[in-house]
């Protein structure tokens, strides 16, 4: 019996990863056994004892790929949710601001429009504030 490492064979690989799932779900409804620990040793013993001694006293030189993790990145940032309160809030201000603008700038003499600039620059930085998060 061969001691040490086993010879990787990608056919077997390939052929182990691709058939499959289908035939291992119709064999698993017809057999209540099938694919249950240990039920190698009910089947063939004399086959399972040389398997399990097999690969103890072999190693997969594939392992360490098989094993390896992926690289664990941090999860996309969410956008923030605003609740019902908050959105009606907003639209608010953003009405009592513009209203307050317009009147300002059409009504207001001409001393106050220093006022209606910083009204306008506010309005900016709440909107820019607003949508940023």
């Amino acid at each position: 019996m061969k001691i040490g490492m086993r010879t990787p064979s990608p056919k077997r690989s390939l052929k182990a990863k691709t058939t499959g799932r289908a035939k291992r779900a119709l064999k698993r409804s017809i057999n209540p056994f099938y694919g249950k620990k240990g039920m190698g040793y009910l089947k063939d013993p004399e086959r399972a004892v040389k398997n399990h001694i097999y690969h103890k006293i072999t190693v997969d030189p594939l392992k360490p790929m098989k094993n390896a993790k992926m690289p664990d990145f941090p999860a996309p940032k969410q956008p923030q949710q605003y609740t019902a309160t908050e959105g009606i809030l907003s639209v608010v201000c953003l009405i009592s601001g513009i209203y307050t603008i317009i009147k300002l700038f059409f009504y207001a003499e001409l001393h106050l429009r220093p006022l209606t600039i910083c009204a306008v620059s506010l309005l900016i930085i709440f909107i820019i504030g607003r949508f940023r998060k």
